[in-house]
């Protein structure tokens, strides 16, 4: 069975994994909305990632026109240089390797958005933004297609803090890791889906008594379901590992909007009260 082979997108450089944060500046990021994003298909036609990627950015890419091709094709966008951005998936083997296109989705660990694109390593200061993807969900085309769904709408939604953004600081990692614009009251009232291998007992009792909405603990494949069918009424918990540092989020199943976010050490992805605690306090 093929499976994504990383639990998260890694832009591997000395800072880490970015979750969808950007590392340019606000003008760089603003000037991207003027070009054609070049979406980098897999050399392998029967791949689910290219079904699920068409699929995501036909239905969810909001910000620029968009076409599809393979790798031995996008030489001819290369060579005008100007008026392109190239979204590909990247595979990476570790902490201190730089990440690299990938062929296949059996080598791939996540997609980047680059202002060039060659084969070989994408070097940082071509990145524009990138998207976790998180391997629990297993690998139907289903899965697939919810991973997709929501890097995509990651991507939109850092564009749209772009807009907001004061300054290049803003936009910075280190600023959007410490402190992520969230909007806890998105959460407020709406039903919380938790994967029920990423809780223990203990702490379902008393997620159950401190949420003061609808709670369940349930199958992976129903988190899937709720982005699949952008399910407005929905929040979820995600904590994609990797080796150094574990992603910890709250994310509304509809338009993919994180609600709160922190960094912790590795192998710390299962939730508790106080993780829910920080998502209501104000």
């Amino acid at each position: 069975m093929r499976r994504l082979v990383s639990l998260l997108l890694i832009v591997l450089f000395a800072f880490r994994a970015q979750a969808q944060f950007g590392h340019q500046t606000k003008e760089i990021l603003e000037k991207i909305k003027e070009t054609e994003l070049v979406v980098i298909l897999s050399d392998d036609s029967t791949d689910m990632y290219n079904t699920s990627i068409q699929k995501a950015i036909h239905n969810y890419w909001k910000l620029t026109p968009a076409k599809f091709v393979k790798a031995a094709a996008a030489t001819e966008y290369t060579k005008k240089k100007e008026g392109y951005t190239y979204l590909i998936m990247v595979k990476s083997a570790g902490a201190k390797i730089k990440c690299k296109c990938a062929t296949s989705e059996l080598e791939m660990t996540g997609i980047v958005l680059t202002t060039k694109y060659k084969k070989g390593k994408i070097t940082l200061p071509d990145i524009a933004a990138s998207a976790l993807i998180d391997g629990k969900f297993g690998a139907t085309q289903e899965e697939y297609d919810a991973q997709f769904i929501r890097a995509i709408q990651f991507v939109n939604n850092f564009f749209d803090y772009v807009n907001d953004a004061e300054n290049d600081k803003a936009l910075a990692y280190e600023t959007m890791q410490k402190k992520y614009p969230g909007d806890k009251t998105l959460a407020e009232g709406k039903k919380m889906l938790i994967d029920k291998k990423m809780v223990d007992e203990k702490q379902k009792e008393a997620i159950e008594k401190l949420w003061d909405g609808e709670v369940e603990f349930v199958d992976a494949k129903e988190i899937v379901k709720a982005i699949l069918t952008q399910n407005e009424e929905i929040v979820y918990w995600a904590a994609p590992m990797f080796e150094l540092d574990t992603h910890r989020m709250f994310i509304m199943a509809k338009d993919g909007k994180i609600v709160y976010y922190e960094v912790t050490g590795p192998e710390k992805n299962m939730v508790s009260a106080k993780d829910v605690g920080k998502l209501m306090k104000k």
